[in-house]
C-alpha cells in the first residue's frame, strides 16, 4: 500500500509540475504577446480632470488588458472630436453637443463613457467686482465666450430667460482665456468651469462666482464623453472593453489614493502646479457621479439627457437633421 501511494503521489506532483508548467507557458505567451497601441486624443491640456487615465497608465492597468495608450494633447478643445472621426485618433475626449455636431456633419464617431456626469459650464466672475449672480446681472457687462458651439447656445439661451438680448451686452472671444481675463480685471465674466477657470482663479488669491447655466435654466447633460471612431469601435469592441475597464481601476485607485494619482498625473506633465491641480481635483471630483452611477457606474451617459440636448440643438437649427442619440452615444463597451 504505501509503495502504491508512493506511485500516486509522484503521479500527482507530476500532473501538477505540468499543470503548472503549462500555466507559467500560456503567462509567458501573453506576456510576449505585442500590446495594442491605442492613440487617445485629450480635448485639452492634462489637469487634475484626467487623474484616472494617468493613473490607469501609472500602475499598468492598460498593459494589464493588453494595450499601450499613446494619450495625445491639444490645446483646442474643438479638435479631438474632428481628429476622431477622421480616423487620426481611435479614442479621445469631446462635448457631446460637438460631438453629436459631427456625426451631423457625416463623421464617424461614438461617445462611450462620461467623463463628468452633469453641465457645469457658466460664466465666472469675481464676488469683488461684476459679481454675476443672475441672467439679468449681464446686462451691460462685458463678457468673454468660448467659440464652442454649445458655450454660444446656453449663454443665448438664458439671455432669452433673462429677457435679455446679444446687444444689451459687450460680448468678445477670448478663445479659451477667459478666466485669465476675469482675472485681470479685462472682462466682467467669461465663460468658465469649475476646475480650470474658477480653480485658477482661486489659486491665484481671487474669489470666484461661477453661474452656471442649468442653474439658470439651461439644458444638463454629460458635460465631456469619451469618443471613439465608429469604424475602430466595431471592429475593436473588446479592446475599447478593455481600455474602460483599465480606465474605471483608475479612476477608483486614484480617488482612494488622490495624493499617488496626482503623484502620477505631475510625472506625466511636470509643467503642472500642484497646488493648482489639487484645487482642480477638489472641483472635478464630485462631477464623475450621479443618480445615474449610483445604478450604472462610473462612465454611465444618461441616454434621455442625451436626446433632449439633441433635439435642442435641431430646434435651434444647429443640427441639420433630427439625430437619434442612440446611434451617436451607447453604454455597451462599459
Amino acid at each position: 500500500m504505501r509503495s502504491q501511494s508512493r506511485v500516486l503521489s509522484r503521479a500527482f506532483l507530476g500532473v501538477v509540475a505540468a499543470v503548472s508548467f503549462g500555466a507559467a507557458g500560456l503567462h509567458a505567451v501573453a506576456a510576449d504577446k505585442p500590446l495594442i497601441k491605442l492613440r487617445y486624443q485629450q480635448a485639452f491640456a492634462p489637469s487634475a480632470a484626467d487623474m484616472g487615465l494617468y493613473t490607469a497608465a501609472a500602475k499598468g492597468y492598460f498593459k494589464d488588458e493588453g494595450i499601450e495608450v499613446d494619450i495625445r494633447r491639444s490645446q483646442d478643445a474643438s479638435n479631438a472630436v474632428f481628429m476622431v472621426g477622421a480616423g487620426e485618433a481611435d479614442i479621445g475626449a469631446s462635448y457631446p453637443p460637438d460631438i453629436l455636431l459631427a456625426a451631423d456633419k457625416g463623421l464617424s464617431v461614438l461617445g462611450i463613457w462620461a467623463k463628468f456626469q452633469v453641465n457645469p459650464l457658466g460664466i465666472v466672475s469675481l464676488t469683488d467686482g461684476a459679481n454675476i449672480g443672475s441672467a439679468k446681472d449681464l446686462a451691460g457687462k462685458k463678457i468673454g465666450l468660448t467659440p464652442l458651439p454649445i458655450d454660444q447656445l446656453l449663454f443665448d439661451f438664458v439671455l432669452e430667460k433673462g429677457g435679455l438680448t446679444r446687444k444689451q451686452l459687450d460680448i468678445v472671444n477670448p478663445g479659451f482665456n477667459g478666466g485669465q481675463m476675469v482675472g485681470e480685471r479685462k472682462l466682467d465674466g467669461a465663460s468658465g468651469v469649475p476646475w480650470y477657470e474658477v480653480a485658477g482663479l482661486r489659486t491665484a488669491g481671487m474669489n470666484p462666482k461661477l453661474l452656471q447655466y442649468r442653474d439658470m435654466g439651461g439644458l444638463d447633460f454629460p458635460f465631456m464623453a469619451i469618443i471613439a471612431n465608429g469604424q475602430y469601435a466595431k471592429a475593436n469592441a473588446e479592446t475599447l472593453k478593455g481600455f474602460l475597464r483599465a480606465l474605471r481601476k483608475g479612476e477608483d485607485y486614484a480617488k482612494q489614493h488622490p495624493a499617488e494619482g496626482m503623484d502620477a498625473l505631475l510625472k506625466a506633465a511636470p509643467a503642472l502646479d500642484r497646488k493648482r491641480q489639487e484645487a482642480t481635483l477638489a472641483a472635478v471630483g464630485p462631477l464623475r457621479e450621479g443618480p445615474g452611477t449610483v445604478s450604472h457606474g462610473l462612465g454611465y451617459l444618461d441616454m434621455a439627457q442625451l436626446q433632449q440636448l439633441a433635439d435642442f440643438l435641431y430646434e435651434r437649427k444647429v443640427l441639420k437633421t433630427k439625430v437619434d442619440a442612440a446611434n451617436v452615444f451607447t453604454n455597451r463597451y462599459r
